[in-house]
């Protein structure tokens, strides 16, 4: 397994908490799946702006999408916010539940089709292997913490 294969895992771990955010009552069985999305989106969002995204800003046909990820990830961050600050009672949760679900697909759809594939083309083999050795010293990193 690759560092998008890892990414790629992540991002299902992340669709996977917003369906169980969908089906969760109030209070507590909400809290626990918003609080790991918030880790693992910000676990996900550090690696790929620590490791990736710095590698892939040097090509040019890349900046782009770079640029435009980067403000996907403060997207993204400023959602789960609101979210997480909706009280129990409040009818806006689904709103913008819906809203960070379809941000959260808009931006693994980038990476995932357009992102990822063309990186395996542009980057060569040592930039490759050095974000695949760092993002795995990462992850060995949180899993001994």
């Amino acid at each position: 397994m690759d560092h998008f294969d890892v990414l790629k895992n992540q991002h299902r771990s992340m669709r996977k908490r917003i369906d169980e955010l969908r089906v969760a009552g109030g209070g507590s069985a909400r809290q626990e799946p918003l609080d790991e999305l918030r880790v693992e989106l910000e676990f996900h969002a550090s690696l790929e702006e620590t490791y990736v995204y710095p590698v892939l800003e040097r090509f040019d046909d890349m900046r782009s999408w770079i640029r435009m990820l980067w403000e996907s990830h403060d997207e993204l961050r400023q959602l789960i916010e609101e979210l997480a600050g909706c009280p129990e009672d409040d009818a806006a949760f689904a709103t913008r539940l819906s809203r960070l679900s379809e941000a959260i697909e808009k931006h693994v759809g980038d990476e995932e089709m357009h992102v990822y594939p063309n990186a395996r083309l542009l980057a060569g083999d040592v930039e490759l292997g050095s974000i695949s050795r760092n993002i795995e010293a990462a992850i060995r990193k949180r899993q001994a913490a």
